[in-house]
């Protein structure tokens, strides 16, 4: 059971992983995006709005969404090998020199070969912060360790190493990775290594300053534009601060205009309500549809002589209403919507309001039939143990509104289960067994106040020993969080010896289980409420 659930919580945490974004898809610059991650590209393309500029590489061609000679995307890898003479007695390493060229994320394999001059052969590697080296070699006990290679091999040997380097941040400037061979540190392999943060057309060389494209105002680099001060908007065609921009999103909105219009200048520009449509959505943020309102006798509003629709809502002309305008003022306000009928046949209605016939209750004396269509009846409910609704709750227009914990059209069914639910799970009855009259009926084995007590379950020391691993050894199946969340429903613990129990307390069951140590540990447990658990802190190891 418990390899299960690790199962389907590793599924889980799987599938979550599978479903983040990769790219920052609200990322503000080229530069940004190619720096979150190496599969992500940037579309430079000044009037794109068919979703985020920053997508993976393969969402950005995908169906043409942007063409591809605006699609910005720098090389991954680019390696260069500027020197490489073979190797000889004064030269132990070959090539001798290779320029790198990453973006943050990447990795690139460097291939290096190195002849033996003492066994065994010792290589040093320097790298600086932001790069991560490892290192493999085709040597009988190959040992990497604080930025150090040993491989025995025999005097004259020449040995294949292989170097990959990750990319894990962008380095300020051009960096160098040195593999020196032995004592010969004059010698050694470099690399020079630089790092791709930055996209070539946010270069000042390549930016247009006072771009017509940015109506003369700003600066155009890699599809935006850099407004100058006092200017803004997607192609800095507004004036002012900015500030303006927030003049289209109003109280408890997330997206400008709605996200159904545009905001220019400061100003919501509303779309068509559809592309069949002339209409357009209405109101200072476009929060508005005056194609939204409820019909009556399939006309909006009841028609145009009931009222009109204002941004959701009928506003009724005078003589109608209701949420349609489908009440006429004259006689409909004593007519029961579900029946039709006026004042629900139980009185008469009087200057369009109902006058309800009089019908008094025999024990209190209130009136029994009341609402505005008189079509409630206090005294038509269901009766229990001789009381109306059970004497647990109210009458209202013929049904019984219970009191907490009732339920039922008479309100009989007590509902009340807090002497079933467990403190230690919170599950009723523990999960073996039905909650009856605030009382567990267990289900066999199972016994006690909530069917806690189980003694002749087999595997009840299995179920218990990775919690009493982790929690007492930190050990086993579960790290120090899992123990925290999966064990929490039970109070261990440390003992000197387990078999020593204090007087008046439970009956505890002993175990004795292997750990994944060959050693032997002693718990006991009691079933009382919540699981009590024992554990001897010291294991008995061959």
């Amino acid at each position: 059971m418990v390899i299960l659930t690790a199962l389907l919580l590793l599924t889980a945490a799987n599938l979550a992983v599978s479903r983040k974004t990769i790219c920052p898809t609200n990322a503000t610059s080229c530069s940004a995006c190619i720096t979150a991650n190496v599969k992500c590209a940037w579309c430079s393309e000044l009037d794109y709005s068919r979703g985020p500029r920053c997508l993976p590489l393969n969402k950005l061609q995908k169906g043409s969404t942007c063409p591809d000679e605006h699609i910005v995307s720098p090389e991954r890898v680019s390696v260069t090998i500027t020197k490489a003479r073979e190797v000889r007695r004064n030269r132990p390493i070959t090539p001798q020199m290779v320029k790198l060229h990453l973006r943050r994320g990447a990795k690139a394999n460097i291939p290096f070969r190195v002849k033996a001059k003492t066994t065994p052969v010792i290589m040093q590697f320097r790298y600086p912060r932001g790069v991560r080296v490892t290192v493999q070699a085709d040597c009988m006990g190959f040992q990497w360790k604080k930025k150090i290679a040993k491989c025995r091999t025999t005097n004259g040997n020449v040995v294949n190493v292989t170097m990959t380097v990750h990319m894990k941040r962008c380095l300020p400037k051009p960096k160098k990775i040195k593999v020196i061979v032995g004592s010969f540190k004059k010698r050694p392999l470099k690399v020079l290594l630089t790092s791709a943060c930055r996209c070539d057309c946010e270069k000042p060389e390549e930016a247009v300053v006072e771009s017509t494209l940015c109506h003369s105002q700003g600066t155009h680099a890699c599809g935006l534009c850099l407004c100058n001060e006092g200017r803004y908007g997607r192609h800095c065609e507004c004036q002012g601060t900015g500030q303006a921009v927030g003049q289209c999103i109003g109280r408890k909105m997330t997206a400008q205009c709605s996200g159904r219009g545009d905001c220019i200048c400061g100003m919501c520009h509303c779309n068509s309500i559809s592309s069949a449509s002339p209409v357009r959505y209405t109101g200072r943020f476009c929060e508005c549809d005056d194609t939204a309102c409820a019909y009556h006798q399939g006309q909006l509003c009841g028609g145009r002589d009931r009222g009109l629709c204002k941004c959701g809502k009928c506003l009724c002309f005078p003589g109608y209403t209701g949420p349609s305008c489908e009440i006429s003022m004259a006689v409909d306000r004593c007519r029961n919507p579900r029946t039709s009928m006026l004042c629900s046949g139980l009185g008469r209605c009087v200057d369009n309001v109902c006058e309800c016939e009089e019908r008094l209750e025999p024990v209190t004396g209130k009136q029994m039939i009341s609402g505005q269509y008189c079509q409630c009846d206090s005294g038509s409910c269901y009766y229990f143990n001789g009381t109306i609704c059970g004497g647990r709750g109210r009458c209202s227009c013929g049904q019984c509104i219970c009191n907490d914990g009732f339920s039922g059209e008479d309100c009989s069914n007590d509902m009340s289960v807090d002497k079933c639910k467990s403190p230690a799970t919170g599950l009723i009855c523990n999960g073996h067994g039905q909650c009856v009259s605030n009382q567990c009926m267990c289900e066999p084995p199972y016994a006690g106040v909530r069917c806690e007590e189980c003694p002749t379950c087999p595997g009840q020391c299995q179920r218990l020993k990775d919690c009493v691993m982790c929690f007492a050894f930190v050990s086993g199946a579960f790290n120090q969080e899992e123990c925290r969340q999966r064990c929490e429903h039970l109070e261990i613990h440390l003992v000197d010896d387990v078999a020593v129990m204090e007087r008046g307390g439970p009956n505890y069951r002993m175990c004795l289980l292997r750990d994944e140590d060959n050693c032997f540990f002693k718990f006991a447990y009691a079933a009382r409420g919540r699981m009590r658990v024992r554990v001897e802190r010291t294991r008995m190891c061959p």
